[in-house]
């Protein structure tokens, strides 16, 4: 009976450990820019800047404001906002082009952080001034042509779309079933040990 217990402790404290770990890396918010032609080589600034001067930013922050910029056609990752502790922060997100027209011109981020199970759990969300959920998506037009909007591309066969968690999920998959064939052997040892 001591060794079916610490066995399911074990398991257990697997799994949980794991969890943690997911749940303490946060999320990755893809930023993608499309460009009309004639707006192929402009480079657009962005710029974050938080509402609250305690606000954590990402690294290489100054004063409350991070900068970064974008050229052509592009999705990247965004830097990533790692609070140390839980609350919830507002940011803008405002974006500049030279002879070019962004739209948006700016973004909301809200950016969470709860305790869940131990763990810093962040979620990450964009919202237009119209207080419309969206994504980081953003279009540069040349000055005065107006701005295109992206269609929809369809997505190949088989292919899963993108949605800018990269999580391989195949190890904790394997360990959960690990985990539910260890539990149902040492159940039914433990049945046979007592009958």
């Amino acid at each position: 009976m001591k060794r079916f217990t610490c066995a399911l402790c074990v398991c257990a404290l697997a799994l949980l450990l794991l969890s943690g770990a997911a749940l303490a890396a946060g999320e990755t918010l893809p930023i993608s820019q499309s460009v009309s032609q004639g707006a192929e080589k402009t480079a657009v600034t962005y710029t974050l800047t938080a509402a609250n001067p305690d606000a954590p930013m990402p690294e290489g922050a100054k004063d409350g404001v991070f900068t970064f910029t974008l050229t052509g056609k592009t999705t990247d990752a965004f830097p990533a906002i790692a609070p140390d502790r839980a609350g919830s922060w507002r940011y803008t997100l405002s974006a500049v082009g030279r002879n070019a027209v962004v739209t948006p011109a700016s973004v909301t981020l809200i950016v969470t952080a709860e305790q869940t199970d131990g763990a810093l759990r962040v979620t990450t969300l964009a919202e237009l001034p119209s207080g419309e959920k969206t994504e980081l998506k953003f279009n540069v037009s040349a000055q005065g042509t107006p701005a295109a909007t992206p269609r929809p591309t369809a997505s190949p066969r088989g292919k899963t779309p993108k949605t800018g968690d990269d999580t391989n999920l195949i190890p904790y998959y394997a360990l959960a079933g690990v985990s539910l064939t260890l539990m149902l052997v040492l159940i039914a040892r433990l049945r046979r040990e007592q009958d």
